[in-house]
């Protein structure tokens, strides 16, 4: 038996207790460093995990495309950057008035459906007559003329696209009606320039 005047230990069982909460003590701060790092590490593993879920959903469901010329001016302008959402013709179908994306021998392109299948298509004296209805001038200034001369119906599963830029755009009245199974998807929005940001109709 002893006693040590300045740390106040009777014993040396006092020292082993001491000892062992001294351990203790160790041993929760460190579990409590290891429980702070494995939560930051699972927080940022999940971080990472939603972070490519959402990557893969955007890639399956949206296409960035940019304009190049002036087919479709003036709803769109060279170097437009757009967003095209690819599963609009997976759940529905393209209806007259979209704007859409397909491709054509290599090359994108981005015109407007003006007819759908079952639809009469003729093109006289620099006007757009859809079923016997002269064409309403809501995408372009109403003097432009839409050039060509053609009398045709649309046959199923086809559309009929043209530019809104009617005096330069190489369309259905060059290539023919456009197969809808290769429709890309509907420009849904315009992400720059800033100014212009907002839906694209």
């Amino acid at each position: 038996m002893f006693k040590d005047k300045n740390k106040g230990i009777e014993s040396l069982d006092d020292l082993v207790k001491i000892d062992f909460a001294d351990k203790r003590n160790d041993d929760i701060e460190s579990g409590d460093k290891k429980s702070c790092m494995h939560l930051i590490k699972n927080t940022y593993i999940r971080q990472f995990i939603l972070f490519c879920l959402i990557l893969i959903v955007y890639m399956l469901s949206f296409k960035n495309v940019v304009v190049s010329g002036s087919s479709m001016f003036p709803t769109l302008k060279d170097g437009d950057f757009l967003i095209v959402n690819k599963i609009s013709y997976v759940f529905g179908e393209a209806e007259r008035g979209d704007i859409v994306v397909f491709p054509h021998n290599d090359v994108y392109y981005i015109k407007r459906v003006v007819a759908i299948e079952g639809d009469n298509v003729k093109i006289t004296g620099g006007k757009l007559y859809v079923n016997g209805k002269p064409e309403k001038a809501e995408y372009f200034p109403s003097e432009v003329l839409t050039a060509g001369e053609i009398n045709i119906d649309v046959k199923k599963g086809k559309v009929f696209v043209l530019g809104d830029n009617r005096g330069n755009s190489l369309d259905s009245r060059y290539f023919g009606t456009v197969d809808k199974d290769i429709l890309v998807g509907e420009v849904i929005l315009r992400i720059y320039p800033f100014s212009s940001f907002g839906g694209v109709k």
